[in-house]
């Protein structure tokens, strides 16, 4: 799977997604984009937009997308915390389809 992980998304986070193409949004030089023209710039070429920002579904439509977004709910948005919640993150990744938002931890 091609996932790119958002500027609040730390980098170090890609290493621990086995299996799976993993990329940034400052890598792709995608990350002075807003929500909505970041998801436009990346979906085709890539599956999953893995987030920290709980507003996306709120202030973008997904319906019809050709991309898929996990946001991770963790109590901050740091490494350590983040990482409890990449066995859950993998084991969704294969489920998730083009156009739906899933929340991953909480």
């Amino acid at each position: 799977m091609k996932i790119v992980l958002d500027s609040c998304v730390p980098q170090p986070l890609r290493h621990h997604l086995t299996g799976h193409d993993v990329v940034t949004a400052r890598f792709l030089k995608l990350n002075h984009l807003d929500d909505a023209d970041l998801l436009n710039a990346i979906e085709g070429p890539y599956d999953v937009l893995v987030t920290c920002d709980r507003g996306i579904p709120w202030q973008n439509q997904f319906a019809g997308r050709g991309i898929a977004v996990a946001i991770l709910r963790a109590p901050t948005n740091t490494l350590p915390d983040l990482l409890t919640l990449v066995p859950k993150l993998l084991e969704a990744l294969p489920q998730l389809r083009r156009g739906e938002v899933r929340e991953i931890g909480g």
